[in-house]
């Protein structure tokens, strides 16, 4: 790995790591979902069994269900936004809309190294407000990204890390994954590096270079 790759995946992972301190929750914003019409496959078979199992140890220590099996309303929504750091790392953040209300909430391991401790923390309220966030997030493809592995994205990183949302709005449950997106040349890589962005923006989240 080249020293401005290796720069590249390590700013991110802080960016992953690190969170502000809380402060409370939004309950104005009741904007809606339009989901896709269109079928997304399931290129997901190869790196999806692995990564939800090293999730799953992870998410039950801070007591959080399976987005994939949770009950949710109609009208009810929830993303997440991991970073796939492994064997080390997994960490991300999560926004949902439950009964009308918004909040988020960052997932991080206390140690760089696994087994580790994993802290829950309530990120707050978006500084642009729900509705703004939610309407930029959808406006880049965080519904409608197909997997990397169906589209042309290519990096020639041996390792690394990878960026995998998972989505569920209107009871319809979707993920998809970027290996290396930060220097995949593909609009789709761009987008997905875009919302990691907005979303650390958004939250005050701090980075250690910019």
């Amino acid at each position: 790995m080249t020293k401005i790759t290796l720069l590249i995946v390590i700013v991110t992972t802080t960016v992953l790591c690190s969170w502000i301190s809380p402060v409370r929750r939004s309950r104005t914003a009741t904007i809606d979902v339009i989901l896709p019409s269109m079928s997304f496959g399931n290129d997901h078979k190869e790196w999806k069994p692995s990564f939800f199992s090293a999730l799953e140890e992870r998410i039950k220590r801070v007591k959080l269900l399976n987005l994939e099996s949770a009950t949710l309303r109609e009208k009810d929504l929830e993303m997440r936004f991991w970073y796939d750091g492994r064997p080390y790392a997994i960490n991300g953040f999560v926004i949902h809309r439950l009964n009308g209300r918004w909040s988020a909430i960052g997932i991080r391991q206390v140690s760089d190294e696994w087994p580790s401790a994993v802290k829950r923390d309530d990120l707050g309220q978006p500084k642009s407000g729900w509705d703004v966030l939610w309407t930029r997030l959808v406006a880049l493809g965080l519904l409608t990204l197909p997997d990397g592995s169906a589209t042309k994205c290519k990096t020639e990183v041996l390792d690394g890390g990878a960026f995998v949302v998972e989505t569920k709005t209107r009871r319809t449950y979707r993920t998809y994954r970027y290996g290396n997106p930060q220097v995949a040349d593909c609009d789709e890589a761009k987008r997905i590096v875009s919302i990691e962005g907005i979303i650390a923006d958004e939250f005050r989240l701090r980075r250690s270079q910019k």
